[in-house]
């Protein structure tokens, strides 16, 4: 008999048990879900920042590539210029407002001359930055050759640099891409204190 009270008395203790979290417990659990967080954020927003600069770096590496591979398939020349309108060349050397590449067989380095309306084809069209990044180079427009080759506006250099930076830059957010008279294109990160 005994036993028989013993185990109903835990039957009683167990239905009468109320599972759940204390307030304590709670708070500690907030607590340590906000110091992950604060954590988190920072390096969330620098890997944002990280694939933003790679991909619009990417997008001028793109665009050289793209200019080069149509003069040596199309057998005239193809430029690549900074456009704020994606229609004419911007003739400056910030390349933020984004670019155009066109065929360029009236060699001019823009498809609005009037010596160029006949022989302009175009190739390709890429827009403004996004993240208010700034994109500078040496030069306003790269011109590619049937046999590969590169020149551009500015004259003599064996190559031309071209510099991305990113707002609130950190680490080596910063990015070059460098090109030289062969065609051969080449990027790498800098610090963003230099």
């Amino acid at each position: 008999m005994f036993a028989a009270h013993a185990r109903c008395a835990r039957r009683r203790s167990r239905a009468t048990r109320q599972d759940g979290v204390t307030l304590i417990e709670m708070l500690v659990t907030m607590a340590v879900a906000a110091i992950l967080l604060a954590a988190a954020v920072p390096s969330f927003n620098a890997l944002v920042q990280n694939n933003r600069a790679a991909a619009q770096v990417n997008d001028l590496v793109g665009a050289m590539h793209t200019a080069r591979g149509e003069a040596i398939k199309r057998g005239f020349p193809v430029t690549l210029c900074s456009s704020a309108n994606q229609s004419a060349c911007s003739g400056g050397l910030s390349w933020s407002g984004g670019w155009i590449v066109f065929q360029d067989g009236a060699a001019t380095g823009d498809p609005q001359t009037p010596e160029a309306a006949d022989d302009t084809r175009w190739v390709r069209v890429w827009y403004p930055l996004e993240g208010q990044s700034t994109l500078t180079g040496g030069v306003s427009y790269l011109r590619f050759h049937p046999n590969g080759t590169a020149s551009w506006s500015g004259g003599s250099g064996a190559t031309r640099n071209f510099v991305l930076n990113v707002p609130n830059c950190s680490g080596q957010q910063k990015k070059e891409v460098a090109i030289n008279r062969l065609g051969h294109v080449t990027t790498r990160s800098l610090p963003c204190a230099g």
